[in-house]
C-alpha cells in the first residue's frame, strides 16, 4: 500500500535518477525526518522510514 505522503516522497526521491531505491528509507531517515501518527501502534508517533520495508524488487 502507498499512502500519499508516501508517494510524494518517493516521486521527490526519483527525481535524482542517480538513486537506487536501496537507499530510500535512509534517504526518508536523513533527509525527510517526518512524524506521521500510526493507529496499529496505540496512536503514537513514528517516522515514515519506520513503516516501509524495501525488498530487491520495491518495497513493502
Amino acid at each position: 500500500m502507498v499512502i500519499p505522503k508516501q508517494f510524494r516522497r518517493l516521486v521527490e526521491f526519483h527525481s535524482d535518477a542517480d538513486r537506487d531505491l536501496e537507499v530510500f528509507k535512509p534517504w526518508l531517515a536523513t533527509e525527510k525526518p517526518e512524524q506521521i501518527l500510526d493507529l496499529d501502534d496505540n496512536t503514537n508517533f513514528t517516522h515514515l522510514d519506520n513503516l516501509i520495508e524495501v525488498t530487491g524488487t520495491g518495497y513493502d
